[in-house]
């Protein structure tokens, strides 16, 4: 599915399987592109309708994404269940 991710002054258009994959993918592509030296903003803004502020966007916490970017990358539990257990919490 195709989301427009905001954090801070970043946005980014992802494809992505739900909110918090676009997260996820949208942290490691912002990581890349400054090689690690970016300003992060404490929350993530996803919606499949632009990068406009709408009232139906997915809001996803920093502490969030990097503890199931962190969970996913280490094995630790399989990266489509973690994706898959905190998108169930949003309802959709």
């Amino acid at each position: 599915m195709k989301l427009y991710v905001t954090n801070g002054k970043q946005s980014i258009l992802i494809n992505g399987g739900n909110p918090i994959h676009g997260c996820i993918l949208a942290l490691r592509r912002f990581l890349k592109e400054s090689e690690c030296e970016t300003e992060l903003s404490t929350i993530f803004r996803v919606s499949q309708r632009g990068f406009e502020e709408h009232d139906d966007d997915v809001v996803v916490s920093l502490g969030q994404v990097i503890a199931l970017n962190h969970l996913a990358n280490n094995g630790v539990v399989e990266h489509c269940k973690v994706i898959d257990a905190c998108f169930d919490d949003y309802g959709d």
